[in-house]
């Protein structure tokens, strides 16, 4: 659909020839991003979260499958987030790496000793990965009524939303 400022006709016999002078495509807003899939990314890795003094994750093959959704989802997304949302999405991808870290080592210094409930808080490696565990739990949920997660998420909605015009 092409918008014309002047158009003149002019009649030849036998056909009709049109000369559209000063003419330009009409162009579209482009459409809001879309960052569906990484919100639902977000809120799997959120439900993931939980810490167990045995594996370290409550679930760990839960856990690691929602991070590497949420990593390969990224990568995939065509449109990025930019701003508070690309800020909010590293932090929690960063601390949800660590966190993985942190469990696997924790899980294997628990699985040497036996996975022994007395020993546990006795061992003073395996108390070092607890203690990082559970700051790296707290940077995800640093009081009850605030969740950085959450936050990412509502970033990424307040970056799909277009800037309304002044």
């Amino acid at each position: 659909m092409k918008r014309c400022d002047v158009a003149v006709a002019m009649a030849i016999p036998f056909a009709l020839v049109i000369i559209l002078v000063g003419c330009r495509p009409q162009t579209a807003a482009p459409p809001p991003p879309d960052f569906t899939t990484l919100k639902r990314d977000l809120l799997e890795l959120d439900q993931s979260l939980g810490l167990s003094r045995r594996t370290g994750v409550v679930r760990p093959e839960r856990y690691i499958a929602a991070l590497e959704q949420l990593e390969r989802d990224y990568r995939l997304q065509r449109e990025k987030p930019t701003g508070v949302a690309q800020q909010g999405l590293d932090a929690v991808l960063q601390n949800a790496r660590l966190l993985r870290q942190a469990a696997a080592e924790y899980t294997a210094r628990a699985s040497a000793i036996g996975y022994d409930p007395d020993e546990l808080p006795k061992d003073k490696l395996a108390g070092q990965w607890w203690a990082l565990l559970e700051k790296l739990f707290l940077n995800f949920h640093p009081a009850p009524s605030e969740d950085t997660i959450d936050l990412a998420v509502q970033a990424l909605e307040a970056a799909e939303r277009p800037a309304a015009k002044k």
